[in-house]
C-alpha cells in the first residue's frame, strides 16, 4: 500500500461503507433480470402507474421533456391495460417501440412479451404489429425459440396452435404450458385463456369416444380448475359455457360409461347450478338436454342399486328394465333421486321424513314418482299444479304422493309383468309413449 493510499484509508470516516448510489443498485438488478428474463417482471402496480403518467405528461407537455429509461421499462405494463393506457396515446405508443427497437435490453422484450401472455385479447388494438416485433425480437431468443414452436405471438392462430400441443403430448398440461412460457403466473393471463378457448372447442369436435375424452378430461381440468379460497373454481369464469358445451356435448347422441359419466356430472356440478332453478347458468338448450338425459341414467342407475340392496326378489332388475326401457326409447327427459337422510350428493334431492328413495322421472306429459321399499309408483299428467317439479333440494313426502292422476299403482307381480303392464298403459294413454313388454320387460323373462 503506498502512502498516499494508506492516508486515505485511515482518513474514511467510521462506520459501514455507504451503498452505492441508487443508479448503479438499479443497473445491477436489471443485469441480473436480464440473466432470468422469464421470472416474474410485474413491477408494483403503483410503480406502473406512476411511469405511465409520467410518460404521458411529458410526452404531451408544451416544452416535450426527455423521458427516463426506468420509466420506459415500466409503461409497457400500462401497454393496454389501466389509466393511462399506452395505447391510448399514439405519439407515446410510437416513441416506445422506437426506444423498444433501438435502446431496449432484452428485459425489456421480455416484459412485453410477457404482458403479451398476460394481457392478450384478439381485440386489442394493434395486437398484430406487437406480435410481430416480438416474433422478430433479436434478444429474447427463448421466446424466440418458443414462437417457432407454438406459435404464441401469432394473435389470430397461435392459440389453437398452441391448444392442439396441449391435447397431444404426452405430459402434463401445466409443463407444455410453461414451455410455451406461460409460467404459473401468468395461467390466468389471457394468452392461456384463448389457447383453453381454443382447446375447448377441439374436444367437443372429437365426439363420444369414452377413452380419447377420459384422457382430455384428466389433461384439461387442471387447467380449468384453480384452488380458490380452500375449493376448486373454474380459472376462467367467463369460459364456463364452453366448458358446458365440452363436457357435455359429445354425448350429445351417444351415453358414456358410468365411470365417466360421474366424473362428468361432478364438473359439471361444480361449475354450473341446477337448470331448473337456475336458468341463467345456462343460456343454450341442448347442452342442458344433454344433462338431462346422462342424469336420468344416473338416478335409474343408483335407484335401482337401492332396490337391489333391499334383496325384494330381483325387483331392481325388473325396475330397471322398465324404466331403461322408456329411457333407451327416448321418453325420458330427465330424472332426479330423491333420498332420505341429512346428505344428498350431487344433483340429488332430500325427501323430508321416510326411508325411502324416490325415483322422480320426467317423462314430458307426464311425471312419474316411483318409491323404492314396496312403495307405489304415482303418475301425474304434467298439466296437474300438483305434479312433483323436478330440480327441487328438498321435498316434503306428500309432494310425491298427493293427487296423482293414478291414484299410486303397487309394484305387484314383477315377473308376471303386472305393474309394468297397467303403467304401460297408462303412459301410452297419457303420453303417448307406446311400449310392447318386450320393450320394458328382461329378456327372457317368461
Amino acid at each position: 500500500m503506498t502512502l498516499r493510499a494508506a492516508l486515505r484509508y485511515l482518513a474514511r470516516p467510521e462506520g459501514p461503507e455507504p451503498l452505492p448510489p441508487a443508479p448503479t443498485v438499479a443497473a445491477t438488478a436489471e443485469r441480473l433480470a436480464d440473466r432470468y428474463p422469464d421470472r416474474d417482471l410485474r413491477p408494483p402496480p403503483e410503480v406502473a402507474a406512476a411511469a405511465a403518467a409520467r410518460v404521458v405528461d411529458r410526452i404531451t407537455a408544451s416544452a416535450p421533456r426527455e423521458i427516463a429509461r426506468a420509466d420506459w421499462r415500466e409503461v409497457v405494463w400500462h401497454l393496454w391495460r389501466g389509466t393511462p393506457a399506452l395505447v391510448d396515446h399514439p405519439i407515446a405508443f410510437e416513441l416506445y417501440l422506437k426506444w423498444l427497437e433501438k435502446l431496449a435490453r432484452r428485459t425489456a422484450w421480455a416484459r412485453l412479451a410477457q404482458v403479451w401472455m398476460a394481457e392478450f385479447h384478439s381485440g386489442r388494438p394493434h395486437l398484430d404489429r406487437i406480435g410481430a416485433l416480438l416474433a422478430d425480437a433479436p434478444l429474447i431468443w427463448s421466446w424466440r425459440q418458443r414462437h417457432q414452436r407454438y406459435g404464441v405471438f401469432d394473435p389470430v392462430g397461435g392459440p389453437e396452435r398452441l391448444a392442439r400441443e396441449v391435447l397431444k403430448a404426452p405430459v402434463p398440461v401445466i409443463e407444455t404450458l410453461a414451455a410455451a412460457g406461460i409460467a404459473p403466473w401468468l395461467l390466468d393471463g389471457g394468452f392461456a385463456e384463448a389457447a383453453f378457448a381454443a382447446a375447448l372447442g377441439l374436444v367437443r369436435a372429437i365426439g363420444p369416444d369414452a377413452t380419447v375424452q377420459g384422457r382430455l378430461l384428466d389433461k384439461l381440468m387442471p387447467w380449468a380448475f384453480a384452488a380458490q379460497d380452500g375449493s376448486l373454481a373454474l380459472r376462467y369464469p367467463v369460459q364456463r359455457r364452453l366448458v358446458l358445451q365440452a363436457l357435455l356435448m359429445p354425448w350429445r347422441q351417444s351415453l358414456p360409461p358410468a365411470d365417466l359419466r360421474a366424473r362428468v356430472l361432478g364438473l359439471v356440478a361444480a361449475i354450473a347450478r341446477e337448470p331448473r332453478r337456475f336458468p341463467q347458468d345456462w343460456p343454450e338448450p341442448e347442452p342442458v338436454q344433454v344433462l338431462g338425459r346422462l342424469l336420468a341414467e344416473d338416478a335409474i342407475d343408483r335407484f335401482c342399486q337401492v332396490v337391489e340392496a333391499l334383496g325384494y326378489e330381483n325387483e331392481w332388475a325388473y325396475r330397471r328394465s322398465f324404466w331403461g326401457g322408456y329411457q333407451q326409447a327416448g321418453a325420458v327427459r330427465d330424472a332426479r333421486l330423491v333420498v332420505p337422510g341429512e346428505r344428498a350428493g350431487p344433483w340429488q334431492a332430500l325427501v323430508d321424513s321416510g326411508r325411502e328413495s324416490v325415483l322422480l322421472v320426467d317423462l314430458g306429459r307426464v311425471i312419474a314418482a316411483d318409491f323404492s321399499h314396496g312403495g307405489k309408483l304415482y303418475l301425474w299428467r304434467s298439466s296437474n299444479p300438483a305434479a312433483p317439479a323436478l330440480g327441487q333440494e328438498r321435498y316434503g313426502l306428500e309432494q310425491l304422493t298427493r293427487h296423482s292422476d293414478n291414484r299410486g299403482l303397487a309394484h305387484s307381480r314383477p315377473d308376471l309383468g303386472t305393474w309394468q303392464r297397467e303403467a304401460a298403459h297408462w303412459l301410452a294413454r297419457e303420453a303417448g309413449i307406446d311400449l310392447s313388454q318386450r320393450d320394458y320387460m328382461p329378456s327372457g323373462w317368461r
